[in-house]
């Protein structure tokens, strides 16, 4: 990920040189270009996500483990240079906001099929046969019921469908 923000930083520098922007890039100003939307929705996707994740799996964290999890991300986020943990670190409450926010957001693209493809075909040559589909499986469980529309995101990923043992075996 550093690699992918470090060529974007020089991409964006490099067509500042070469006057392909109206407008200079003020790193004084603005810090080092990076998508900032993009750094933040990696810090709520490994925070408040995840979280939903785990609670779907059974495993429900406090709100004091939530706040220090968060903290723990947010002080990630200002190394990393996310500008909402510039002031110190985000709470509960902002992450629903975000969440809210980039919920409102989702759309397919080719990259995160082949990315989503990708993932299922690795994890799914570790399974064991008759349980090759359980990875398939267990994404659309999850996103299963999840509010804001976050339920289309197997659809939108090109995810498989679900084995038809998935149902009962996840329903216990």
């Amino acid at each position: 990920m550093r690699v992918l923000h470090s060529f974007v930083r020089a991409v964006v520098r490099d067509r500042q040189r070469d006057g392909d922007w109206d407008r200079n890039w003020n790193d004084g100003e603005h810090g080092a270009p990076v998508n900032q939307e993009l750094l933040l929705a990696t810090l709520i996707d490994f925070s408040a996500v995840t979280w939903i994740g785990m609670a779907r799996l059974g495993v429900e964290l406090t709100e004091a483990e939530k706040e220090a999890n968060l903290y723990t991300w947010s002080i990630v986020g200002h190394l990393m240079g996310v500008s909402a943990c510039r002031d110190g670190p985000l709470s509960l409450s902002d992450t629903d906001q975000i969440m809210e926010y980039f919920s409102g957001t989702l759309e397919s693209c080719a990259q995160g099929r082949r990315l989503m493809a990708a993932l299922l075909a690795e994890m799914e040559s570790f399974m064991p046969l008759g349980w090759r589909k359980l990875p398939r499986s267990l994404v659309r469980w999850i996103f299963q019921d999840w509010e804001n529309d976050v339920a289309r995101v197997p659809d939108l990923l090109g995810v498989p469908k679900a084995a038809w043992w998935s149902v009962p075996l996840l329903a216990t």
